[in-house]
């Protein structure tokens, strides 16, 4: 699943996850994930303020995507 929200006033704003089983999902390994991305730099976390890995390249943001929703803002 995703959400693209384009802000004008503070840039690009992404909410990513990868739909699976409520139960077990968590036990699968994350999947990489690619979006076009604008800005040069982004910092994305978990719901709980986690941050995750991820880099912007090419202008691509690139990050792996597991059951948990990662929050991607522009920095």
């Amino acid at each position: 699943m995703l959400f693209d929200e384009r802000r004008r006033e503070w840039g690009p704003l992404l909410v990513v996850w990868r739909q699976r089983d409520s139960f077990d999902g968590e036990d699968e390994p994350p999947m990489p994930f690619g979006w076009p991305w604008c800005a040069t730099r982004a910092t994305a976390l978990t719901p709980l303020g986690q941050r995750q890995p991820g880099e912007v390249r090419g202008g691509r943001m690139l990050l792996e995507v597991s059951l948990t929703p990662i929050f991607v803002a522009a920095d």
